[in-house]
């Protein structure tokens, strides 16, 4: 019974080790990304920042425009040329905050409490 026992407590370790444990990896990976989009999203509000969306995509740690706009878009609702048009040329209604939401740091906030 003890060798029994014992082969179902390996079994047990065995099963937990295997298993990927993406739930460590994955907030870790989430704040990177979320420093990169603020850091980013403060470009783009610069008036004096004149360099193109692509030169700024890969100087915040982008690897590709891609990735880099369907993240911003999923965290500001905009694409980031028209979030850059936006937040310099704020429209009629003097709306020059980034759209409902918030910032990448309350929804990585907002995110972190869920995950609790």
């Amino acid at each position: 019974m003890a060798g029994s026992l014992r082969r179902d407590i390996v079994g047990l370790l065995v099963a937990h080790y295997a298993r990927p444990h993406t739930e460590i990896l994955t907030v870790p990976a989430q704040h990177i990304l979320t420093r990169r989009l603020e850091r980013l999203s403060a470009a783009l509000r610069n008036a004096s920042e004149t360099r193109s969306i692509t030169t700024l995509t890969f100087d915040h740690g982008f690897a590709s425009e891609s990735h880099c706009s369907r993240a911003f878009r999923g965290t500001f609702g905009l694409p980031p040329g028209r979030y850059r048009a936006e937040m310099r040329h704020p429209r009629a209604d003097g709306r020059s905050e980034p759209p409902p939401g918030g910032s990448a740091a309350s929804l990585m906030s907002a995110w972190s409490r869920d995950l609790a």
